[in-house]
C-alpha cells in the first residue's frame, strides 16, 4: 500500500504500459495492407498477421512448421534466398516474386526486408505487398505500346514528332524508308537540314514556312509542301498537324502525319495543263477555221492571176511570192489544227515498221551527215489506224527536234517500235492513255536532253527553246494534237546530258480492213453539171462559183443552207452536185444535204471545211462515205475534186444528223 501511495498518480502502471505498447504493436500488423512477418534467419517464422494466413491459405499451425523458401518456386526461390542473406548481411533488401498459396495459386508480390530485433535477438522483418494490379497495369501499358508501335511502325504513312526548334525528334519505319534516312541519321536534325528544302519548285520560301510552323503551329493543323528526299527526288507531302503539350501546357512537340501526294499532283498539273491546252486548242482552232477562208481567197486569186497570160511578167514575181506566203500560212494553219486536234485526219490501217522504213529513207537527209540513223523494229507488229500522212509529220517532227539536241556534235537517233499491253499503272500516270494492247513507237536521242521545267512545258503551243527564227514553237504541240486525235498518247523521257525518248503508244487494231482503192486519174476538168454551191463567206463564194464556171459548170448560189433550200426548190430540174461548208448560220450543211435528198435522190454531196468541229467529222476522223474539201484550196484542187466526185458511180448515202 505505502508503494502505491509514493507513486504519482499520472504515472503509468508499468505492466499497463507494456500491455499498452503490445496492443499497440499488435494492432498495427495486423492493420498492415499486405502479408508481414518474422523471420529468425535460421528457417522458423517468429511471427506474422493474419493477412498471411488469409493469403497463403495455410493455417497457422502450419505456417510455423514452414520455411520461407516454401512459398516461392523456380527462380523467384533462389531470388528470394539471396535476398534473405542480404537482409541479414547489409540490413536491408526487396524483391518481386510471386507468391505461392496453399492451392497453388501464384499471386504476384513485392517483397521488402529489414533487420531488426526481436526479443533481443537478429531477426528479419519482412512486408509483402499485393503487386497483380500493378503487374496487369504494366501488361496494360506494355500491350498498348506494342499496339502503338505497331501502328505506327506498320503505317502507310509518314509519322513525324519534331520540336519547337524545328528539330525531328522521331520518324517511323515506314518515313525512314521513305526518305531514305536511319532514325539515328535522322533524329536531331533540323527540318529545313534533311527532309525541307529551301524554297519549291515553284518559288515559295519553305525555310519562312516552317519558322512559321514552329511559332503557332496551331495556325497550321494542314499543310502541303514540297518535301526532299535523300537522293534529291522532290516530292509533294500533304502534312495534318498535331500539338503535343507538357505537363505545364506549353508546346513540346508537333506530331506530324504525312501522305505522299506527288502523284495526284503530277494528275491535277496534268489535268490543268490539258485544260489549257484545250482552251487554247478551242482558239487556235476558230482561228485557222477564218484564217482558211482568208487563205483560199488570198491562194486561189493567186493562181488565177498566175494562170494569166495576159499578167505582167514583173508582177507575176510578186504574185508568185503572195502564192508562197500563202502556202507557207496554210502549212501553220494546218499546225494549229494539229495541235487543237482539230485537223481533218483520214484514218488508214498501217503496219508501222513499213512506214518507218519507207520515211527512214528521207529523215536520213533530213538529219543530215553527222547524226547516225538506226531503226530497230519487232517483227509481227500489230496494225494501227492511224492518218498516214500526219502519221509522217509526226515523225519529221520528232526528228528534226532530236537533231537540233545533237548538234553540232552529232549523235545517235534511233526509232523503235514494238506491241505493248498498257497496265492500270501506267493508265493512272497518262491521263489519255487507255487500257489494252498498243503499238509503240519510239524516237530516242543521244542529245543534250531536257531539265525538268522545260520538260513539263515542251507540248505548250509557242513554246521553244531555240532560237528567233528557228522555230515556232507549234511542232510538239502539234505531235501530241495528232496522236491524241489518233486515240494514242505520248511519254516523254528526258534528263539534261542523257538525251531524250519519246515514246508514243498507238491502239492497235485487230482486223485489218479494206484499203481504199486508188483515186483514179482525172484527165479533163471541164464539166456540164449543175452544181449548188453553198457557202456563207461571200469572197469564198464569189472565187468558188467563178472558178467552177470557168470549167463549164452550171452554179446556183446559197449563202446558207435555209438559203440553199429555197433555190434548189426553186430550181426544180436535177441538181447533180451540192458544195457546201459543213458549219454556217441558220442550218449547217449535212442538216441541208439530208432535206434535198428526196427532191434529188441522185445528188452527190462535197463538205468543204476549215476544221473540224461539225458534226460530219466527228472527232476529226472523216467518215468513208462522205467527200470533204479542206480549205484552203486553190481553184486547181477544187476541179480536181469536183470531178472526182461527180465521175464516182456510187450514190452518196444521206449524211448523219
Amino acid at each position: 500500500m505505502a508503494d502505491r501511495s509514493n507513486r504519482s498518480p499520472e504515472s503509468p502502471d508499468p505492466e499497463q504500459k507494456l500491455r499498452n505498447e503490445r496492443q499497440f504493436s499488435e494492432a498495427m500488423i495486423e492493420s498492415m495492407p499486405g502479408i508481414l512477418y518474422f523471420y529468425d534467419g535460421q528457417g522458423r517464422f517468429l511471427r506474422w498477421n493474419r493477412n498471411f494466413e488469409t493469403v497463403s491459405g495455410y493455417s497457422s499451425e502450419e505456417i510455423g512448421r514452414m520455411h520461407p523458401l516454401e512459398f516461392f518456386s523456380g527462380a523467384d526461390k533462389a531470388r528470394v534466398e539471396e535476398r534473405i542473406a542480404e537482409v541479414f548481411a547489409l540490413g536491408e533488401s526487396s524483391v518481386e516474386a510471386a507468391f505461392v498459396a496453399k492451392d497453388g495459386a501464384a499471386t504476384p508480390f513485392f517483397f521488402t526486408g529489414r533487420r531488426v530485433l526481436f526479443e533481443g535477438r537478429p531477426c528479419l522483418v519482412g512486408v509483402g505487398i499485393d503487386n497483380s494490379e500493378r503487374k496487369r497495369a504494366e501488361i496494360r501499358i506494355e500491350e498498348s505500346e506494342r499496339k502503338y508501335r505497331e501502328l505506327v511502325e506498320n503505317a502507310n504513312s509518314i509519322i513525324l514528332r519534331w520540336n519547337a526548334a524545328g528539330r525531328m525528334t522521331f520518324l517511323n519505319e515506314f518515313g525512314q524508308r521513305f526518305f531514305g534516312y536511319s532514325s539515328d541519321e535522322i533524329v536531331g536534325r533540323h527540318v529545313l537540314e534533311t527532309i525541307v528544302p529551301p524554297t519549291e519548285t515553284q518559288g515559295r520560301d519553305l525555310k519562312q514556312l516552317m519558322e512559321e510552323i514552329c511559332a503557332a503551329p496551331e495556325s497550321f493543323e494542314q499543310n502541303i509542301n514540297e518535301n526532299i528526299k535523300r537522293n534529291g527526288e522532290r516530292v509533294w507531302i500533304a502534312w495534318t498537324n498535331r500539338i503535343v503539350r507538357d505537363a505545364h501546357g506549353q508546346v513540346a512537340e508537333i506530331l506530324s502525319i504525312g501522305t505522299d501526294i506527288t502523284g495526284r499532283r503530277r494528275l491535277e498539273e496534268q489535268l490543268r495543263q490539258s485544260q489549257k491546252m484545250d482552251a487554247v486548242g478551242r482558239l487556235a482552232g476558230g482561228v485557222a477555221h477564218d484564217f482558211n477562208n482568208l487563205l483560199t481567197i488570198i491562194s486561189g486569186y493567186s493562181q488565177i492571176l498566175l494562170q494569166s497570160k495576159a499578167a505582167d511578167p514583173k508582177a507575176l514575181e510578186k504574185i508568185k511570192a503572195i502564192s508562197d506566203a500563202a502556202g507557207r500560212a496554210a502549212t501553220l494553219t494546218r499546225q494549229l489544227l494539229g495541235f487543237s486536234r482539230q485537223s481533218i485526219l483520214q484514218p488508214k490501217i498501217l503496219d508501222l515498221n513499213a512506214v518507218v522504213a519507207d520515211t527512214g529513207k528521207m529523215l536520213r537527209r533530213l538529219i543530215g551527215e553527222a547524226v547516225r540513223f538506226t531503226t530497230v523494229l519487232t517483227p509481227n507488229l500489230s496494225k494501227v489506224k492511224v492518218d498516214p500522212g500526219q502519221l509522217d509529220q509526226v515523225l519529221m517532227n520528232l526528228a528534226v527536234n532530236a537533231r537540233d539536241a545533237m548538234m553540232p556534235q552529232g549523235g545517235q537517233l534511233t526509232v523503235e517500235t514494238g506491241n505493248v499491253l498498257l497496265d492500270g499503272h501506267f493508265t493512272s500516270t497518262h491521263l489519255k492513255a487507255k487500257l489494252g494492247p498498243h503499238v509503240m513507237l519510239a524516237v530516242s536521242d543521244t542529245g543534250c536532253g531536257m531539265k525538268k521545267e522545260v520538260l513539263s512545258r515542251i507540248f505548250e503551243p509557242f513554246y521553244t527553246t531555240k532560237g528567233v527564227g528557228k522555230g515556232t514553237g507549234l511542232g510538239l504541240s502539234m505531235v501530241l494534237g495528232i496522236v491524241e486525235q489518233s486515240g494514242g498518247c505520248i511519254h516523254v523521257y528526258s534528263e539534261p546530258g542523257l538525251g531524250t525518248t519519246f515514246k508514243i503508244f498507238f491502239p492497235a487494231v485487230a482486223d485489218e480492213a479494206a484499203q481504199e482503192a486508188a483515186a483514179p486519174a482525172i484527165s479533163n476538168l471541164q464539166g456540164t453539171e449543175t452544181i449548188l454551191l453553198v457557202e456563207d463567206e461571200e469572197s469564198v463564194r464569189a472565187l468558188t462559183t467563178m472558178s467552177l464556171q470557168s470549167l463549164g459548170y452550171k452554179v446556183l448560189v446559197a449563202v446558207d443552207g435555209k438559203d440553199a433550200l429555197s433555190v434548189a426548190r426553186a430550181q426544180g430540174d436535177t441538181i447533180d452536185l451540192v458544195v457546201t461548208d459543213v458549219v454556217m448560220p441558220n442550218l449547217g450543211g449535212p442538216e441541208m444535204a439530208a432535206q434535198l435528198k428526196p427532191q434529188f435522190p441522185r445528188m452527190k454531196v462535197l463538205y468543204m471545211s476549215g476544221y473540224t468541229d461539225d458534226a460530219v467529222v466527228r472527232h476529226g476522223l472523216l467518215q468513208d462515205t462522205l467527200a470533204l474539201l479542206q480549205k484552203p484550196y486553190t481553184p486547181i484542187s477544187l476541179a480536181q475534186k469536183v470531178r472526182q466526185v461527180l465521175d464516182t458511180n456510187p450514190t452518196q448515202p444521206a449524211p448523219p444528223l
